[in-house]
Formats: structure tokens, C-alpha cells, sequence
């Protein structure tokens, strides 16, 4: 279990583990160690809230039944969350009815697996889901270098036509009548 209450760096691959069952963690941790994941383990909704806060998971695996708050009311409350509301959520739960399913996916999971888990079905999920975060993380970055370039070219156009309708071309009667006329044509 890792406790440090140091961040980790941004690109590190950090999974949370939630489950009330030490049995159930052990099996998920087996399943993932040394698949190059950042393991964090807790066994309670109100500490993977805590937890999920200061380590900023990826993706959370987790329990439904848990005593206290239950893994519903625990992904409602990351998902209600800023700091924790983009980490992917995915469901282990014995419960296999398609209503209980449906309601995790309402509460903001992406996910719903059926225990007891396939470690190859879990791994799959995970990696693909971890796959999709990174995309969403990667997508969200270059929004923002396209945003700040977007800026500067703006600012760039507006400093040229500035340029372009002051001191340089002048205020003559010929040049007002020629940006009038350009006006009426754009």
C-alpha cells in the first residue's frame, strides 16, 4: 500500500483501490502489481474521498457494499468534487442486476464489473480505461496550447489593423473614403 502524502507526478498511471474486504484488495492488487501502475488501497468511502483528493487517481476501482457510505454515494461525491470528479470511476460489485448496474453508471462510473472479477477482464478494463484518461488528459492539454496560440493570434491581428487604420496609411479625406468603402464591401 502506498501511503506517501506526497503528489505524484501528473504522467504517473495512479489507481485507486477501494473495497471494505482485505481478500478482495489483496486479488486486485495481485492482479495489477507490476503492470506499471501507482497502487493506492483503502477499505471505505470516506477515506477514497480523502485519498482520491490528495493523490488525484487516474482511474478508482470500486466497491459498491461497503459499510458507512456506499460506493454509490462515494462516486457522487468524487464526481461532485473539482478536485477528484475526473478521475474514471469503475464498479466491482456482486450485485449483477442490470438496475444496479444502470444506477452506477447514473452516478457517474464508466464502468461495471461483476465480481467475483477475471483478473485478464480486469486488466482489460483498466487498461483500456486508463488509455481513454491519458487521450482525455492529452485532448484537454492541446486545447489549451491551441487556446493561448488562438490568443496571440488575435491580439497579432488586432495590433496589424491598428497599424493599418492609424498613423501609417493617415486620416486623409481619400483614406477615410476608402475605409468606408471598405466597410460597405466586407
Amino acid at each position: 500500500m502506498d501511503t506517501t502524502a506526497t503528489r505524484p507526478p501528473d504522467d504517473a498511471d495512479r489507481i485507486l483501490l477501494v473495497d471494505d474486504d482485505a481478500t478482495n484488495l489483496d486479488v486486485l492488487r495481485h492482479t495489477l502489481d507490476g503492470r506499471g501502475y501507482r497502487l493506492f488501497v483503502t477499505r471505505s468511502g470516506e477515506s477514497a474521498i480523502e485519498v482520491a483528493r490528495r493523490v488525484h487517481p487516474l482511474l478508482i476501482l470500486l466497491d459498491v457494499v461497503m459499510p458507512g457510505i456506499d460506493g454509490y454515494e462515494t462516486c457522487r461525491r468524487l464526481k461532485a468534487d473539482p478536485e477528484t470528479r475526473e478521475a474514471a470511476v469503475i464498479f466491482l460489485s456482486s450485485l449483477d442486476e442490470a438496475k444496479d448496474k444502470v444506477r452506477g453508471l447514473e452516478v457517474g462510473a464508466v464502468d461495471f464489473v461483476t465480481k467475483p472479477v477475471q483478473s485478464d477482464e480486469v486488466v482489460a478494463r483498466v487498461n483500456t480505461h486508463i488509455t481513454l484518461q491519458r487521450l482525455r488528459r492529452q485532448l484537454e492539454t492541446r486545447n489549451a496550447e491551441l487556446a493561448r496560440e488562438l490568443a496571440v493570434a488575435q491580439e497579432l491581428l488586432m495590433d496589424a489593423r491598428r497599424r493599418v487604420q492609424g498613423p501609417l496609411l493617415g486620416d486623409s479625406p481619400a483614406i477615410r473614403a476608402l475605409r468606408e468603402s471598405i466597410a460597405r464591401y466586407a
